[in-house]
């Protein structure tokens, strides 16, 4: 018989490992980092338990590159293609990494590979370039299939590690049309991801929350001037257009966070252990 938790293969079959009390403790988190460019995405995902293995399709590196020369145990894997985050997503899968955490910065990218490869099949396209609306259903499926499979190690597994995941994605609102076309609205900011798929990406995650910057103001004279920015993360959706959950606390059923806390996972951390059981 095979044991409990062995990594399946091709023609191979493997029991499912129970999570009961003997092993729930190592279950680890996956978060959803969205917002705009420059909100701390990176800072707080830089921010969790080391080791933290990254896999970068963003091309701007400086936050997690700083954060290596100042002596943090993070180690970079630069993701250029579908190819490359299908190999990041199969490492991840099966615990190969020695990391307590794992990070995607950014899904938003990875979402346009896999559009370009399903571009690059054959007879994929329209007469005008666009992708034949029958593609849409594999790119909606090879997204979900390989998600799952990231998000799937922070199970526990005997004898394999299981990891803390932090996916980072941009935002993108979904307009709202008149019958002749012309934009009367938004009827929500969801993931920045390809398809019908972003309506229901955050939900394959433990935690959702937005990432924002405020600027920071000091007084000089009678003038309000600023001098800086405060990074904080909104732990529940601040209006009906975004979508944010704690499915760690609150919904969870065991701590509910405040409104918004400071972006790092020490603050987040510190936020869940201070708030009274619901």
């Amino acid at each position: 018989m095979t044991a409990p938790g062995t990594i399946r293969r091709p023609g191979q079959l493997s029991e499912p490992q129970p999570i009961d009390a003997s092993n729930a403790a190592h279950a680890k988190v996956s978060v959803l980092l969205q917002g705009p460019a420059g909100s701390g995405k990176t800072h707080f995902a830089c921010s969790m338990p080391q080791p933290i293995v990254m896999g970068v399709s963003e091309s701007n590196i400086s936050v997690p590159v700083g954060r290596i020369t100042e002596g943090h145990k993070i180690t970079l894997y630069p993701l250029k293609n579908w190819a490359d985050y299908k190999w990041f997503v199969r490492k991840v899968k099966n615990r190969e990494f020695d990391a307590a955490t794992v990070v995607l910065d950014s899904y938003t990218v990875i979402g346009t590979y896999v559009v370009n490869e399903a571009m690059s099949a054959p007879a994929a396209t329209t007469q005008d370039g666009n992708l034949k609306q029958a593609r849409w259903t594999g790119v909606a499926s090879d997204q979900f299939t390989e998600l799952l499979d990231l998000l799937g190690s922070t199970q526990p597994l005997v004898g394999k590690p299981s990891y803390h995941i932090a996916v980072t994605v941009h935002e993108q609102e979904e307009a709202v049309y008149d019958p002749e076309g012309k934009m009367t609205g938004i009827s929500a900011i969801n993931p920045a991801v390809p398809g019908g798929f972003r309506r229901s990406f955050g939900a394959k995650f433990d935690c959702i929350f937005l990432t924002r910057t405020h600027p920071k103001l000091e007084k000089v004279g009678a003038v309000n001037k600023v001098t800086g920015a405060d990074h904080i993360m909104w732990t529940v959706a601040p209006d009906r257009l975004y979508s944010a959950k704690d499915g760690i606390g609150g919904n969870g059923g065991r701590k509910v966070l405040p409104v918004n806390v400071p972006n790092s996972w020490d603050a987040l951390v510190a936020a869940w252990d201070s708030q009274p059981k619901v």
